[in-house]
This record gives structure tokens, C-alpha cells and sequence, in this order.
């Protein structure tokens, strides 16, 4: 039994590495399109939108409506495939009344907070100096990743490893507890 828990945890991790591989390519086609812009991210407003239905309304060329029935259907993944008590990350209500959720989190340390549709200007990723060490989205709680914010860290779902898709589009496992140290906050949190 501990040989087949082991195979069935191993394909998880390498589906999850696979879902935001596929939000990579989804962010690349969007970036092409948008000046090299970062697709911003308003979830938490009243009403707003997360990375993810903006990057899928961008890339589809449909609006969000669609776009929320496209991940409520599973075209587009938006969680991982493991799901630890309690864990659902925020969920939305599709136009057709399908529900899904996000749990993978957009980094709001740096790019987050400047990627807001009301806040800041848009960001692009080539203000990131170092773009293969820049976390971009994560295994996470919510929409929103924050190393300081308990409730948005990254999520240990794999073995007490978190999936990242960095800002250059490469994707690894880390340790969470690595992630969250704050020895590696200056220099894998933020743009410069």
C-alpha cells in the first residue's frame, strides 16, 4: 500500500508541475499580446477578477463570463490536484453555475500588489532583473501568495514541497519551509 500512496502522490505533483507549466505557456501568449504586461489580479475587490479568468479571457479571446465557464469545465487548471483538509482555496460561481477554485496564488509581495487593476501601473516582467529567481505563482491557499501572511503562504501539498512557476516560465519543487524563510525573501519575493 505505502508503494502505490507513493506512486499516486508522485503523479499528483507531476500533474500539478503540469497545470502551472500550462498557465506558463497561457502567460507567455498573454505577455505577447499585452506589451510584455503581467496579467493583473483583482479578486479580492468586490466583484473582481482573478490572474487567472483575466489570463484566460485574454488568451481565448472571450470575456470573463466564458472565461469563469472554461475553468468551471476543467479547460484550464486552477488547482492543484491535491486537496488537503479544508484546503479549496477561494471559490467563484460560474455564469452557468458551475463552482471552481484557484489555489494557485499569484505572488502579492511584489508582483501582486503592483498587478492590481485598481492599484499601481501595470507590471511588466521585464522589471524583473532576475526572472528565473522571481516566484511568480505557487501551490497556495487563495489567488494570493504572501510569505509574511500565514493564511497565503505556500502550500507544503507535496511531501512538504510547494510547486513554482517562476517569472522566466520554469517550474520546481521547493520546500515550504525554504520559501518562506526569511533569509530568501529579498532575493526570490521580489522583482529587483
Amino acid at each position: 500500500m505505502p508503494y502505490i500512496n507513493g506512486g499516486r502522490d508522485s503523479a499528483s505533483s507531476v500533474k500539478c508541475i503540469a497545470n502551472l507549466h500550462q498557465i506558463g505557456v497561457m502567460t507567455e501568449i498573454y505577455c505577447s499580446d499585452s506589451g510584455n504586461i503581467l496579467p493583473p489580479n483583482n479578486s479580492w475587490t468586490s466583484g473582481g477578477s482573478s490572474y487567472l479568468e483575466l489570463l484566460v479571457a485574454q488568451v481565448k479571446g472571450v470575456g470573463i463570463p466564458e472565461a469563469r465557464n472554461a475553468i468551471a469545465r476543467g479547460e484550464v487548471p486552477s488547482h492543484c490536484p491535491v486537496v488537503l483538509p479544508g484546503d479549496r482555496g477561494i471559490t467563484y460561481k460560474s455564469p452557468n453555475g458551475s463552482s471552481y477554485w484557484i489555489n494557485y496564488g499569484v505572488n502579492y509581495v511584489n508582483l501582486g500588489g503592483l498587478m492590481t487593476v485598481d492599484g499601481p501601473p501595470a507590471f511588466s516582467r521585464f522589471n524583473v532583473k532576475h526572472p528565473s529567481k522571481c516566484i511568480y505563482l505557487a501551490d497556495g491557499q487563495m489567488t494570493l501568495l504572501n510569505y509574511a501572511w500565514s493564511a497565503a503562504q505556500p502550500a507544503a501539498r507535496h511531501h512538504g514541497k510547494s510547486n513554482v512557476l517562476w517569472i522566466d516560465g520554469h517550474v520546481t519543487s521547493e520546500l515550504q519551509s525554504w520559501l518562506v524563510d526569511p533569509a530568501n525573501y529579498v532575493e526570490y519575493w521580489w522583482s529587483q
